[in-house]
């Protein structure tokens, strides 16, 4: 069995309960500077089901854009322009 682990996913939901500000500024800081999309989920599926990954199991699979190889500053700070 293998996880997938998304990162912010640029989601109608996700932007409704955050805003559209906060999940931009935030993404701005990511190794890849942009918001996921509901694309790099379904990729990162379709290789962990493909043959090519036919011998990886008992695994976690980040698909964050790098967003947990920083350090995030508080929210407030974010906002403040920090």
């Amino acid at each position: 069995v293998n996880v997938i682990e998304p990162g912010l996913i640029g989601t109608d939901h996700m932007l409704e309960t955050l805003g559209e500000e906060l999940p931009h500024r935030l993404a701005e800081r990511f190794p890849v500077p942009r918001l996921g999309q509901s694309a790099d989920i379904a990729a990162a599926a379709l290789f962990l089901t493909s043959s090519e990954a036919s011998y990886i199991t008992g695994t976690s699979l980040l698909v964050d854009g790098g967003a947990t190889m920083v350090a995030m500053p508080r929210v407030e700070e974010i906002l403040k322009g920090h």
